[in-house]
């Protein structure tokens, strides 16, 4: 994914994000119908507010494979968008805690490290067997 294509895709996404959160939370009153609207639109609007924000801060500092992988932006703005989803979602039922709220995070950093050694190790060209 390219600079522009990150720009292109990031910022329609997030602003229709933020309106259809706002029209959501307006409009629908807070029930099952209107969460189950309003956490989809949430981690939307996240994922690519931050994603923006993360590629931009990353690129003006150059700052390893983030700045020059929009991809790898968007990936990590996903996973803040999909977190602040759920520490949302189960804030409204009641269930969130720190260990919860914790727990998610250093899984989703997990899945994030496991992810970008599976990339690395396939960007290695492969060592010659020896017998």
């Amino acid at each position: 994914m390219s600079p522009q294509g990150l720009w292109k895709l990031g910022l329609p996404l997030a602003v229709l994000g933020w309106t259809g959160l706002a029209l959501a939370t307006a409009l629908l009153p807070p029930a099952t119908l209107g969460m189950a609207l309003a956490l989809p639109l949430l981690a939307l609007a996240l994922t690519f507010t931050a994603a923006l924000v993360i590629w931009g801060v990353a690129s003006r500092l150059r700052l390893g494979d983030v700045g020059q992988q929009p991809a790898l932006a968007l990936r990590l703005g996903a996973w803040i968008g999909l977190w602040t989803a759920a520490v949302v979602g189960f804030r409204l039922i009641g269930q969130l805690t720190a260990v919860v709220a914790l727990g998610l995070a250093i899984g989703f950093g997990l899945v994030e490290f496991f992810l970008r050694g599976l990339a690395r190790q396939g960007a290695e060209p492969a060592k010659p067997r020896t017998r």
